[in-house]
């Protein structure tokens, strides 16, 4: 039997590819709403949804110096009271999602979480869909986009499933004793921590990374790059 089989109960279904994408905003100490839906003016169709809607403040700090964690530096603006990103998740090819482009989902998804003044909508809604990031202020705002790889040209910041899977596996090995204890997350997080806790990066991980996607998340192989690509 495969050793992550082992871990996993028999009744137990494999996870949805977003909840990877949760672990990993979680662990770099966002706040988060999943399968966000932007409801209409009218009637009972909803416009849009965003798959994530993840925030965090700029003095998170996880630990005391000088056994503070580090977290991943691509996901937060350090000159930023909060940083927000609205997070769309492909299992494939990592695109924005159509119907940001041709409706006011995103007016609407600024509205429902607040950080914009109503009036200053429109204008950061069309700059955040040009240019995939907006700073107003203390407020950085941003459209992430996680896949397996990015779409040709893509403007939006970008993070592949094995950026995530590497970022995980160095956070459960560096900091091993401090998260040994997890008794009260869902059975999927302490999963994901004991299949990657102590896997080698420079032997194994790769195929382990691999089989975690698979009978984890329902993902397909994809080689981890050399070099990962972030936008």
């Amino acid at each position: 039997m495969d050793e992550l089989e082992g871990h996993r109960k028999p009744s137990q279904p494999r996870s949805k590819p977003e909840r990877l994408v949760y672990w990993y905003f979680r662990i770099n100490g966002f706040l988060l709403l999943e399968n966000f839906m932007l409801h209409p003016d009218m009637g009972p169709r909803t416009v849009s949804d965003v798959d994530l809607v993840a925030v965090r403040f700029v003095h998170r700090r996880e630990l005391f110096p000088p056994s503070e964690m580090e977290d991943d530096e691509w996901l937060f603006d350090a000159k930023a009271w909060v940083t927000a990103h609205l997070v769309e998740v492909k299992t494939g090819m990592g695109r924005i999602n159509p119907s940001w482009r041709r409706t006011d989902a995103v007016e609407r998804a600024l509205r429902a979480v607040g950080l914009v003044p109503p009036g200053d909508v429109p204008a950061v809604a069309e700059e955040l869909r040009n240019a995939g990031h907006v700073r107003r202020g203390e407020v950085c705002l941003r459209i992430t986009v996680i896949g397996s790889f990015p779409e040709p040209e893509l403007r939006y910041t970008f993070i592949s499933f094995n950026d995530i899977i590497r970022f995980l596996h160095e956070r459960f090995t560096r900091y091993k004793l401090q998260k040994s204890n997890l008794s009260s997350w869902p059975e999927e997080g302490r999963f994901l921590r004991e299949a990657l806790e102590g896997q080698s990066s420079s032997g194994g991980l790769e195929a382990y990374a691999e089989r975690i996607k698979t009978k984890l998340f329902s993902l397909c192989p994809t080689p981890l790059p050399s070099e990962p690509p972030r936008g």
